[in-house]
């Protein structure tokens, strides 16, 4: 990730103009101390930079910057590189401006070959008076408007080789726009940064520089600037050559080079540009004329200064890239045998990468190319035994490196390295900066005789005893001839040589069955699979009582899975789990999620939607489910995703083995269904709908919604499905809760069930039964909202969530006459400050006059109950407290709600029964003489002071 947003302390300067040289030292006496230790440097050497380099200036506020003035190049000039004629571009066209070295890095430097208008800068305030500097594009043919094949051959061309300069880093090359929110520092937690380099004709500096660019700037965020005040740097093509490719590439990573904070490499009594020695030259001295260009550390003769180039970038918000390969023989990547293609990166001055091969006698033979333009890595290869001796190697300088050797059978190892060349003194170079790409692109290996390959899953891998387990040797085979035989130890003293036998594992304990497979040629190889077997949690419950486990929650990763309850005495108890997820030690969501009842056919509702605009930044919502299947045969499933028109998008087809159980989300569907294909296009226009899914066996679905908020915390809950072969209705649906404005916004969704349109009205009344005016999300405000849900169809309402303060009520939602009623669900969020830091399912309730609810208190929780009247007259709700047993009355006495008619309430426990101490769990038993429907809230205020609330249905009683 690099080093953060950085804020340095810069002193208060004010000039009449930008000055270099003493001029600059007498203007900035006062405050070159400051100036300085801002730079990282000491007072005497600063000065001594300005005194020997009157390319380094500063700015009329003291920010440092270079006008790299030293000259227009020569044309052929001696010792330049020999490139020839330019050949044709190394990718299609139509990817010029889409080009990326790394695409997944966070840091940024973006070549801006387009034109560009700069506004509001440094530089504008500095050299332009404040005005637009107006940049045109890049241009060979005198026609700017357009770029012919010849421009973007020598785009193509000044990216790689701009690439390969900054190939160790942990940084993206691109000349694809990332964007205003790609290139700034908004904060300084933000990652999300990096450098726009415009390369244009237009030289609105005046003097003959090739470039120029602020010092240090690459990761600056101080007081009120940040790196896109000294933004962008600039390349001036005319006074490349003109618009020679290498000369451009080479100023592009010298000017990057000086954002990150590093200084021209000079010599001592001499130029302030070093134009190198042999065939090697510093990029932060004048590398045009030279073969070679690396970073440097000042190890030539007479060196004005020795600045460890790689070490100072990595203070200025860029880090090394992680090693792609390993370094020994133990940590060797696989080279797969006859025809061998890899490619990776020498990172550091100590990386080397490793690779493994078998071979039979005779002749080997490699060829290491390095990066097509502008290579920095002087490769050399080794090639080691088994035990570590050096066999074969190649240390001599020069591009590509190859070796050939004569070796007897067995497993070798190449080594691939950077080097130097010569003596660093006078012709040559160190290994300081040998870094960069390569790829193995020739091998000539014996081929050898292979061992079988031994793949060996099971399904479940753990469960409760008896565990029934299904193993699998699919996968399993011989690259020359056929496995002959197979054998599975399982672990407890049972075996079997079937390929895929079935176990039952009747004994408590964590075991490992171990597959051996045997081909023709009698050579063996063996696969694991790690099985754990429990013991069932048995929970004794009084009437009316609870009881609760929980898992630790310890693990390094993350495991997911199913619990089933089976009744040993008694009637079926009511059942809920809550998932609790904690990141960098900070809980960040909690989810209740009802047990799930099996069946054969069930909608979820879809929401799957990026870079959603929320609040201080952009969320990303995903919608998945988990599938148990506890029945008697595999199950053969099918699934079905409609748009909320209910038109189908997509199908799949997958099967579920008996005791299987997986959690995906809608983009991961196709692990499972291979033949289910999302459309790409479903994020950004789709965006809502539902999947309906249909089994042969009785299978339990969980619907999960994550939302990955404005921190990029995972932020977890579970919305209800809706059974299809449950019978249709015409009654009311209620939602006993609804919360509006002061952060908070509630979302209802309405699945359709039925064959033909659903249609009504959602009402929305306050505390006292009136009712309560909202405005919808991009809509009109009011407090009855009709709906109309096609068949197979989805139907989204949300309040807009703009009121200052908060305001709560239910929702009754009536179908018209001779409409069935859908399947309705709801989303709590709570946003303070424009961070999303709490979403919740909100599950509709059925009227009922008896129920409980468990009530925590400890660790931080609370418990509430949210409850509604839909009956034409007040109803008193009588509230009880009792501990865990169900019999022991808590607290100070019963309550009472007296509740009106079309009236609600929403408190926590503690404020309507007193005398309930923290650390309290139990049961509230709720009972009143007309129906009610309410709902269970949980709360927990994390260590961030952060308001986290999930709600689950209430027990029938």
């Amino acid at each position: 990730m690099g080093v953060p947003a950085q804020a340095r302390d810069f002193p208060n300067i004010h000039l009449p103009a930008p000055a270099r040289g003493s001029a600059a030292l007498r203007a900035l006496a006062a405050h070159l101390p400051q100036l300085a230790a801002a730079y990282g440097k000491s007072t005497d050497e600063l000065a001594s930079i300005f005194l020997r380099d009157d390319t380094l200036w500063t700015d009329i506020h003291g920010r440092l910057f270079y006008g790299c003035e030293f000259g227009t190049p020569p044309v052929n000039a001696s010792g330049a590189e020999n490139t020839g004629a330019i050949a044709e571009a190394p990718l299609p066209y139509d990817q010029t401006f889409l080009l990326h070295s790394r695409p997944s890095a966070t840091k940024v430097i973006y070549l801006d070959f387009d034109g560009q208008v700069t506004s509001g800068t440094a530089w504008n305030s500095n050299y332009n008076g404040g005005q637009d500097i107006v940049s045109a594009p890049f241009d060979l043919d005198g026609i700017p408007s357009s770029f012919n094949n010849a421009e973007m051959d020598a785009i193509q061309y000044i990216w790689q080789r701009v690439a390969e300069d900054y190939a160790p880093f942990d940084i993206d090359v691109t000349t694809q726009d990332p964007g205003v929110e790609g290139l700034q520092i908004t904060s300084s937690s933000d990652v999300y940064y990096g450098m726009r380099v415009v390369i244009s004709p237009t030289n609105w500096y005046k003097a003959a520089a090739g470039g120029v660019a602020f010092v240090g700037v690459f990761n600056n965020l101080s007081t009120n600037t940040n790196n896109s005040n000294y933004s962008p740097a600039w390349v001036f093509t005319k006074q490349l050559g003109p618009n020679n490719e290498k000369y451009m590439a080479e100023a592009v990573s010298h000017e990057v080079g000086h954002t990150l904070g590093l200084h021209h490499d000079g010599v001592i009594g001499g130029s302030a540009y070093y134009s190198g020695q042999g065939n090697w030259a510093p990029i932060m001295g004048v590398s045009y004329y030279k073969e070679v260009s690396q970073w440097s550390k000042g190890e030539y003769a007479n060196a004005n200064q020795t600045e460890d180039d790689l070490a100072v970038m990595q203070t200025y918000g860029i880090s090394y890239r992680a090693d792609d390969h390993g370094n020994t023989i133990g940590t060797a990547t696989p080279l797969a045998n006859p025809f061998v293609s890899q490619s990776g990166v020498i990172e550091t001055r100590t990386d080397v990468d490793t690779f493994s091969f078998q071979t039979a006698s005779g002749l080997i033979a490699f060829r290491v190319d390095p990066a097509p333009r502008g290579p920095n890595l002087d490769i050399y290869v080794r090639i080691y035994d088994g035990t570590g001796n050096l066999v074969a190697s190649n240390e001599g300088a020069g591009l590509p490196a190859t070796l050939i050797a004569t070796v007897a059978p067995g497993t070798y190892y190449l080594e691939i390295g950077g080097g130097g060349s010569g003596d660093p003194l006078t012709t040559g170079y160190s290994d300081y900066a040998s870094l960069g790409q390569y790829r193995i692109t020739e091998t000539v290996i014996g081929t050898y005789e292979k061992n079988p390959v031994a793949t060996a899953s099971a399904s479940p891998t753990s469960g409760i005893l008896p565990l029934a387990v299904n193993f699998s040797s699919a996968g399993s085979l011989d690259p020359e001839s056929s496995i002959r035989s197979y054998y599975w130890t399982f672990g407890d003293g049972s075996n079997s040589t079937e390929p895929s036998p079935a176990h039952t594992y009747n004994t408590k304990g964590n075991y490992t069955a171990t597959l051996v497979v045997t081909d023709n040629a009698g050579l063996r190889s063996s696969a694991t699979v790690a099985m754990t077997v429990n013991e069932p949690i048995r929970l004794t419950l009084n009437t009316g009582g609870t009881g609760t486990t929980s898992t630790g929650g310890t693990a390094a990763n993350v495991s997911s899975g199913y619990a089933t309850a089976t009744v040993d005495s008694g009637i079926t108890p009511y059942g809920t789990a809550v998932f609790s997820l904690s990141q960098n030690g900070v809980v960040v969501s909690e989810a209740g999620v009802p047990a799930s009842p099996p069946a054969q056919s069930a909608r979820i509702f879809i929401d799957y939607r990026t870079g959603v605009p929320a609040g201080v930044g952009t969320l990303d919502i995903y919608t998945g489910f988990a599938i148990a299947q506890r029945g008697n045969a595999s199950a053969t499933i099918t699934y079905t995703l409609r748009d909320r028109s209910g038109q189908t998008v997509a199908t799949g087809h997958g099967n579920l083995a008996v005791g299987a159980h997986f959690a995906k989300f809608i983009h991961e569907l196709r692990d499972v269904a291979p033949d289910f294909n999302l459309p790409a296009s479903f994020p950004s226009a789709t965006r809502f709908g539902s999947l309906e899914i249909t089994s042969s066996q009785p299978v339990s679905v969980v619907a999960l919604r994550l939302t990955t908020n404005q921190r990029g915390e995972s932020l977890l809950t579970s919305t209800p499905i809706a059974d299809l072969s449950a019978s249709l209705t015409n009654s009311p649906v209620y939602f006993p809760q609804l919360a509006d404005g002061g952060g908070a916004a509630t979302t209802l969704i309405l699945l359709n069930t039925s064959n033909g349109t659903e249609a009504g009205t959602l009402a929305i009344f306050d505390d006292h039964g009136t009712p309560l005016a909202l405005r919808e999300s991009g809509g009109t405000s009011g407090s009855a909202f009709p709906y109309s849900v096609p068949a197979g169809g989805a139907f989204v309402f949300q309040t807009d969530g703009s009121p200052a303060a908060a305001r709560v009520g239910w929702v009754k939602l009536t179908p018209n006459s001779g409409n069935s009623a859908p399947v309705g669900a709801g989303v709590f969020s709570y946003s303070p400050a424009g961070i999303l830091v709490t979403e919740s399912g909100i599950p509709s309730a059925i009227p009922t006059t008896n129920a409980r609810i468990y009530v925590d208190k400890s660790g931080g929780h609370d418990t509430g109950l949210a409850v509604a009247n839909p009956g034409a007259s007040v109803n008193s709700i009588v509230l009880q407290a009792f501990q865990n047993n169900g019999v022991t009355t808590a607290g100070n006495g019963q309550a009472v709600l007296n509740i009106a008619s079309g009236g609600h309430a929403a408190k926590f426990v503690g404020e309507m029964i007193g005398g309930l101490p923290d650390g309290f769990t139990g049961v509230v038993r709720i009972s009143s003489p007309s129906p009610f429907v309410a709902l269970t809230l949980r709360s927990l205020s994390n260590s961030r002071g952060d308001f986290l609330l999930t709600t689950f249905p209430i027990a029938d009683a």
